[in-house]
């Protein structure tokens, strides 16, 4: 897919090593990352999954609503998720916007964002 200019850009072959290195990197990155039963959480710029996958299992009464611009990379994630049996997670193909570069900027700050305002949002 060559529409959006993704710096990593979007083959088999990248979508491979982006699976790999967030298993590679698991451990050292998500040790403690665990969302309590019922959570909302927003991931945006899901990409293939690679980080989906391993949020929605430490986590598995959590809700995942993983945000892309991509549809290639979100039918990858899908498959992903589907593959593993995990039914925590929904995508949404969404072009970012002002109003998404900014969640990105909260999300830095806090894994835990109010999904209620991102879906407020969408209602306008």
């Amino acid at each position: 897919m060559k529409s959006h200019n993704y710096v990593h850009g979007y083959s088999d072959r990248e979508q491979e090593r982006l699976l790999d290195q967030a298993n590679t990197l698991a451990e050292l990155l998500h040790h403690d990352t665990f969302y309590p039963a019922g959570s909302n959480v927003l991931e945006a710029g899901c990409g293939v999954g690679a980080q989906t996958i391993i949020l929605a299992q430490k986590s598995p009464e959590a809700h995942f609503t993983s945000v892309d611009i991509s549809p290639v990379s979100l039918g990858t994630a899908r498959t992903s998720i589907e593959q593993r049996g995990l039914l925590n997670v929904k995508f949404v193909q969404l072009m970012f916007s002002i109003f998404l570069l900014n969640l990105i900027v909260l999300i830095m700050f806090s894994f835990a964002f109010s999904w209620n305002i991102f879906e407020s949002h969408l209602k306008h």
